[in-house]
């Protein structure tokens, strides 16, 4: 697990072989979030999540999943852990059963 405070940061943590499940943005009044995500989008297809911290408005559709403010964390937890599995799954050519796939949806 990488901490990035600046772009920069960001940038040398992907690596050629890069196998990151999940990339965790959190959200500060000052920051630009476009440029974040598309960088990231640029440099790996892990899923994009969002830790909300303000009530501004942002397009939470570039996200794959948002964390609103006050979220349990039982709650986020569970569906990060689903979502990094999804992906995990399409990233290394498993599929899921159906009863899987349903359960991870209904989650």
């Amino acid at each position: 697990m990488e901490d990035c405070s600046a772009l920069q940061q960001l940038c040398n943590a992907f690596t050629a072989e890069d196998r990151t499940d999940a990339v965790f943005i959190t959200e500060a009044e000052s920051d630009r979030l476009d440029n974040v995500v598309l960088f990231a989008r640029s440099r790996c297809s892990a899923p994009l999540i969002l830790f909300r911290r303000t009530n501004g408005e942002i397009e939470d559709q570039i996200f794959d999943l948002v964390i609103e403010t006050l979220t349990p964390p039982k709650q986020w937890v569970r569906e990060v852990e689903a979502l990094i599995f999804a992906h995990r799954s399409l990233r290394d050519g498993s599929h899921c059963s159906d009863g899987e796939s349903a359960r991870l949806l209904q989650d």
